[in-house]
């Protein structure tokens, strides 16, 4: 099997629907997805924007912002989508 033909960039695109980074807080998903918009014309979504938007500090808050997250990773838009975990505060 040949896998010159293969590996030729110029043959072979990939065309992603969405583009996920997950990662730790402060490990540059942020800052990676900048790069990713700009360079791919895709609109970017993260949790925490739609904790900022959506959610008030209780659980029904955190609830509420993940179901509008995952609204936009279910949809058949290409999307950055960035996420690190989460949860509502305790007590």
């Amino acid at each position: 099997m040949d896998l010159h033909g293969f590996c030729n960039a110029e043959k072979h695109v990939i065309s992603p629907s969405k583009i996920l980074l997950i990662g730790t807080l402060g490990s540059g998903k942020t800052t990676l997805a900048e790069f990713l918009v700009r360079d791919t014309g895709f609109p970017y979504a993260s949790i925490d924007e739609c904790r900022i938007r959506f959610g008030d500090g209780t659980v029904a808050g955190e609830d509420c912002a993940w179901d509008h997250f995952l609204e936009i990773c279910s949809s058949s838009t290409p999307a950055i989508l960035e996420f690190s975990g989460g949860g509502a505060p305790s007590g």
